[in-house]
């Protein structure tokens, strides 16, 4: 489970980076998050409305957005279930994920 969860944060951000440029020099490179905000930054750095380019460049993240968020759905609904289902079993606590909205 952790290391499921470690995998699925490493798509998010580069969980190694301490600093910015981090982001470059560590294995992984840049990731969702840093795309999304440098994607934000371009697109509210302007009195104009958001380029063609902008446009696509968000739809194609979006789906990648929405492709880790299946992703962490299914681990939490699926997997996290199983585990705390053999925890009760063994008579162990139950695993809580914080985080979300």
């Amino acid at each position: 489970m952790i290391t499921r969860l470690s995998d699925l944060e490493a798509k998010f951000h580069n969980p190694k980076a301490e600093v910015v440029y981090d982001i470059l020099a560590f294995r992984g490179g840049v990731q969702l998050y840093s795309r999304l905000a440098g994607l934000y930054e371009a697109a509210s750095g302007t009195d104009g409305a958001p380029t063609q380019g902008v446009r696509e460049l968000f739809a194609e993240q979006r789906k990648e957005l929405d492709s880790r968020d299946t992703d962490l759905k299914k681990l939490l609904d699926d997997d996290l279930g199983t585990l705390n289902a053999m925890a009760k079993k063994l008579d162990l606590p139950t695993v809580i994920l914080g985080g979300g909205s």
